[in-house]
């Protein structure tokens, strides 16, 4: 084989590389959202979630950016800061179906109202909103509402943004560390579905999600990036150990609690170090 052909074999492999990365890409924001990717007719092979899963933080970035819009749409028009935040929240919650949301209310209920595991499943399961998962859900607004209008007040449009996509691509690269670090619940728990993500999986992930931040904040945010990581490490530490304590391992609905925990986490963890 000449040299050229193995530079040319070389490239090929690039692009097959690339390719496999875009299209596991949009296999994710069609699970992570209602954005309309099914229509672009991706290949079956590339579906398995050992490979889109990986690339959470990148759908992440994809799905915050109808909210970006709206965020930048009602700060042009001079609108108080409270209400710009809460316009991008609600844009977000119309991108993902307020999927996430669900499993916050979910999660809420069933270990709340729950003496043992199966009840605490059954709960989870229940269509039906309960009084732990109402409050969950208007805690959560109301905190990422007021942390986010406080970040508007006090930085430009620009930076919050940046701060929010980042938010966008962590929470949701948590979600994939979560996801491989404990066992499934139950029998139709969304790893029955899906598959669970491997470890180095989980590893691209968390890579990832540290790097979008990087190139998102800049590198005069790499200390306090640090800082951030690791009180994000010790919630889902702590997170983990409770869902264990309560159903054994994790279901969709844990995942999705575990990224809106993240999300709020991080704003407060923001509004912190621009104080």
């Amino acid at each position: 084989m000449t040299t050229n052909d193995n530079e040319i074999n070389k490239v090929d492999e690039e692009k097959g590389a690339i390719l496999t990365a875009y299209y596991a890409t949009l296999v994710a924001v069609g699970f992570l959202s209602c954005l309309p990717v099914h229509h672009l007719k991706l290949p079956k092979r590339i579906i398995g979630f050992d490979k889109s899963a990986q690339f959470f933080p990148l759908a992440g970035i994809i799905i915050a950016l109808p909210s970006i819009i709206v965020l930048a749409i009602a700060s042009y028009f001079n609108l108080p800061p409270l209400l710009c935040a809460g316009l991008c929240i609600v844009a977000m919650m119309a991108t993902t179906g307020a999927l996430h949301e669900d499993g916050l209310a979910d999660v809420f209920d069933g270990f709340g109202g729950g003496r043992d595991k199966a009840r605490k499943l059954e709960i989870m399961h229940d269509s039906r909103l309960g009084t732990y998962g109402s409050l969950a859900l208007i805690s959560a607004f109301a905190l990422k509402v007021a942390a986010l209008g406080h970040l508007l007040s006090q930085q430009d449009l620009y930076n919050t943004a940046a701060q929010w996509i980042t938010i966008a691509a962590v929470s949701r690269a948590a979600m994939v560390y979560l996801w491989q670090a404990i066992p499934a619940a139950n029998e139709k728990s969304l790893s029955s579905a899906y598959g669970m993500p491997r470890f180095k999986h989980a590893m691209i992930t968390l890579g990832l999600g540290f790097g979008a931040a990087l190139l998102l904040l800049g590198t005069s945010w790499l200390s306090p990036l640090l800082l951030i990581t690791a009180v994000i490490y010790i919630i889902l530490e702590a997170y983990k150990r409770i869902c264990m304590i309560n159903i054994g391992g994790h279901t969709g609905d844990v995942l999705g609690a575990s990224q809106q925990i993240i999300e709020i986490a991080l704003l407060i963890l923001f509004c912190i170090f621009i104080s």
